[in-house]
């Protein structure tokens, strides 16, 4: 499933608690011509069944995407890992070794880890790798997907952003999957980048 090219430039900010969507009013003539609404979100498209976390937004800046395509066969979930886009500047001067990490999210703990092969140096890779689950595991579950930076010698490997998916939300009827936006790690509950 392709989804239309997005506005460049996305990042994500937290919000503050006092950073409500209020009405901006401009004058003092009639309501309809006068009143200014900022809308809640931009132009951005979340995957399906995508879970935005709770307190991020996304403004302007730039953001990088996933894509996956989700499949029901005989007893087993199958995520397909595609690509990625976006994950570094465009002016990264070495492209960094890349991979993603699955897991199942059981209330705040993240379970049945799975992985993709490292692919290096690609600023935007490619990753064609499919992970399974038992329907058994998924159902009731969400899935959190993220992309991870490989880093050499002892340095701990970085997280470049990830994504929750709900896949009760799912239509498994057919396939599914798009483009999924990366959220920053943090987003996740988790107080460190560092590769769980």
């Amino acid at each position: 499933m392709e989804i239309s090219e997005r506005n460049l430039g996305m990042i994500v900010n937290k919000l503050s608690p006092e950073e409500e969507r209020t009405p901006k009013w401009k004058g003092s003539g009639s309501l309809s011509k006068n009143l200014i609404i900022t809308p809640t979100e931009p132009n951005v498209v979340l995957g399906p069944g995508q879970i935005q976390p709770k307190g991020y937004r996304l403004t302007c800046g730039r953001y990088g995407e996933l894509r996956l395509a989700f499949f029901k066969m005989k007893g087993t979930i199958e995520v397909e890992v595609i690509s990625a886009r976006n994950i570094v500047s465009a002016d990264c001067e070495t492209p960094p070794d890349t991979y993603v990490k699955c897991y199942l999210r059981d209330g705040d703990r993240l379970r049945h880890k799975k992985k993709t092969r490292v692919v290096r140096h690609a600023a935007e890779p490619l990753y064609k790798q499919t992970l399974k689950y038992q329907t058994a595991d998924v159902f009731g579950r969400n899935l959190v997907i993220m992309v991870w930076q490989r880093c050499v010698g002892f340095e701990h490997n970085q997280g470049l952003g990830g994504a929750e998916i709900s896949l009760d939300k799912l239509n498994w009827s057919k396939p599914a999957g798009g483009w999924y936006v990366l959220f920053p790690m943090h987003s996740f509950g988790s107080d460190s980048n560092d590769s769980p």
